[in-house]
């Protein structure tokens, strides 16, 4: 299993930007851990978004997530731990991108993350072109077997 890992140096703050993640492979999800702000700012929900350039502020309430998770509060974990939250791996296996959007915190003005883990697999991306050749109709000239020398040497 590979581990993916996000982390940003600085702060997220849900009023500037919605964490938006592109893949260079095709990736199975497996869970994704978040970190944060301290107190009443850590984010309370998440919100999952495949596959989806298109989610912003101004769309994302109108648009169905694909997964939604109610977050644990932070001051009621044992220092140093990491809660990591499990995904629908059928819905989750074949992201190009995925976009995180925290609609409610624990009661601040902003919201702050201060790390986003995403642990799964990846799979790397076939460019090259796949030739194929169909037939719409077969041609018997082109498909010759042993039983037609035979047939064709006892009819002379």
């Amino acid at each position: 299993m590979a581990i993916l890992t996000a982390l940003r140096k600085t702060v997220v703050h849900s009023i500037l930007t919605d964490p938006h993640f592109s893949f260079a492979a095709n990736v199975k999800l497996k869970s994704i851990a978040i970190i944060g702000g301290p107190g009443e700012q850590a984010p309370s929900k998440m919100q999952a978004f495949i596959n989806r350039e298109d989610i912003d502020f101004d769309t994302v309430e109108s648009t169905k997530a694909e997964q939604e998770w109610e977050l644990i509060n932070p001051d009621h974990l044992p220092r140093g731990s990491l809660p990591e939250y499990p995904t629908r791996i059928a819905k989750f296996s074949n992201l190009r991108s995925i976009t995180l959007y925290f609609p409610e915190n624990y009661g601040g003005d902003t919201t702050k993350i201060s790390y986003i883990g995403l642990k799964g697999d990846w799979m790397e991306i076939n460019k090259d072109p796949i030739i194929t050749i169909y037939e719409l109709a077969a041609n018997p000239a082109d498909h010759k077997t042993k039983a037609d020398n035979i047939m064709g040497s006892m009819i002379q």
